[in-house]
């Protein structure tokens, strides 16, 4: 059995190989891991830019409905009150012209009942009147006797 001894060159030659060993390792480290990790580190820290982009838009956005919404809502409020204004109005005017309407009609009936009761009045004028002054000749004819004074008479009531 051979017992290997150590000697200082084999040490070194071990030594030696394991330096190159550790420097191919950190060689190939700095070439395709570091960078790998690097550019991980990149594309996470632009995903946060781009989140922290995307959260300050969507405060912007929220901040700008809240605004539209505050503002439609004043609108609504101004409509609405618009809208009530207009509805007592129209209101207010549908009684003026229910009112106004019962007056005319009130008054068409008043007119009506006046000129009714003028034509009843007329009617019975056109009656009366000439039965009246015949009835009234008639008695005043028989009061005189004189023919002088009938003619008179006939005068006066043929000129009415």
């Amino acid at each position: 059995m051979a017992t290997e001894t150590l000697t200082i060159g084999t040490i070194l030659f071990e030594g030696t190989l394991f330096i190159i060993f550790v420097y191919f390792i950190s060689l190939i480290f700095k070439q395709h891991v570091l960078p790998a990790i690097k550019q991980q580190i990149i594309d996470a820290k632009k995903y946060l830019v781009d989140l922290t982009n995307k959260k300050k838009l969507l405060i912007t956005q929220h901040e700008n409905l809240d605004d539209q919404l505050s503002t439609q809502e004043k609108k609504l409020r101004l409509l609405n009150s618009k809208m009530k204004k207009w509805h007592q109005n129209l209101v207010r005017t549908h009684e003026e012209s229910v009112k106004k309407r019962k007056r005319l009609l009130e008054k068409i009936a008043k007119r009506k009942t006046e000129q009714a009761h003028n034509f009843v009045v007329q009617k019975m004028q056109q009656l009366v009147i000439p039965q009246a002054v015949a009835a009234a000749r008639q008695n005043i004819l028989t009061s005189f006797d004189d023919t002088k004074k009938k003619e008179m008479l006939d005068k006066v009531v043929d000129s009415l």
